[in-house]
């Protein structure tokens, strides 16, 4: 019979002696990580400190996408910043795009960036002859680059629009004030629905976003922040009421999940403005291209899918109280 041995007073071998010099390591690594972590935690769990954070939601999209191949010096450059988001951008506002590239004989390169102020530069540079800018965007521009006003959107017979602020039905919030130490989402710096509104409200109160809410994002674009009251992520918005309505007429059943508890006064549509370096010629052939686009079946189809009644010449002064607004908040 074979008997078992049990003597481990054997000699370690040199592979033995390297396995444990191993362990021994990996044994220091994993208590060092441990003390790593317990710091770490320890920090932030102790840290009251109010933080506001930027959320890039769209960083997957394209800085520049060419749809017409066309000869460099025959094509036009438009901007269009991310005001409903990317792929609801590129494909309503394409559509317009290209009726105008039509109507004017000109092809053309569609330029898009995820921030009002990227497009802003593109326009302040002269690197875009024409651009969709939110109205904010525009007020804040205005006053130190050579841009000029081409059109704005007529929706339901106004050319105005507001801002919501807006949170979840079974948040059990019914105001502003309520929003306080509560998460809140704004859309773009330049935003005046998104940012410049929600401040304008927080300086009536004294305060500023890190002092009110808990926490803080942007988003950059509107879609996003209803999305995000939607699914609860935040406890509250302020969007455009234009890509709202717009979001609800396409999906009725979204509006179970959110709730208006703030509507701001009235503001001047987001406009088309071009740059300083388009010739007035051409700027004319646009402006008559815009305005006139309800007047054929073509165009007016385009404008039915997007709810705009039609584009209108408008002025300067129609942007004057979100300039106001914006010169009061910073002055402050």
């Amino acid at each position: 019979m074979i008997k078992a041995s049990c003597d481990y007073s054997v000699s370690p071998t040199r592979d033995m002696i390297k396995e444990r010099q191993q362990f021994k390591k990996l044994q220091c690594l994993v208590k060092y990580l441990s003390i790593l972590l317990i710091i770490i935690f320890s920090f932030f769990g102790c840290s009251n400190k109010k933080q506001s954070v930027e959320v890039r939601l769209n960083e997957n999209l394209l800085a520049k996408d060419s749809f017409l191949s066309v000869e460099k010096d025959k094509s036009l450059r438009f901007a269009i910043s991310t005001m409903i988001t990317p792929d609801e951008t590129m494909s309503s506002y394409k559509n317009i795009l290209d009726y105008v590239s039509d109507e004017i004989g000109q092809g053309y390169e569609l330029v898009m960036r995820d921030s009002y102020g990227k497009v802003n530069d593109l326009i302040r540079d002269g690197e875009v002859d024409l651009a969709f800018i939110c109205s904010g965007a525009y007020a804040d521009i205005s006053g130190f680059a050579d841009v000029e006003l081409v059109a704005a959107p007529v929706i339901k017979g106004e050319a105005h629009y507001h801002s919501y602020i807006i949170v979840h039905p079974d948040s059990g919030i019914e105001t502003f004030d309520e929003l306080k130490n509560k998460t809140f989402t704004f859309v773009d710096p330049l935003s005046n629905s998104g940012r410049y509104y929600p401040l304008f409200l927080l300086q009536e109160r004294n305060t500023t976003p890190s002092e009110f809410f808990s926490n803080s994002t942007y988003t950059y674009s509107h879609t996003s922040s209803i999305e995000m009251v939607a699914s609860r992520d935040v406890d509250g918005a302020a969007v455009d009421s234009l890509v709202y309505d717009y979001l609800i007429g396409k999906n009725p059943e979204m509006e179970k999940q959110l709730k208006i508890i703030n509507i701001s006064p009235t503001y001047a549509t987001p406009p088309f403005v071009t740059s300083g370096k388009l010739n007035d010629k051409t700027i004319k052939l646009i402006q008559e291209a815009l305005t006139n686009m309800h007047q054929s079946q073509k165009g007016k189809e385009i404008l039915d899918e997007l709810a705009i009644d039609k584009f209108a010449d408008i002025d300067d002064e129609a942007y004057d109280s979100i300039k106001a607004m914006m010169n009061q908040i910073k002055e402050n």
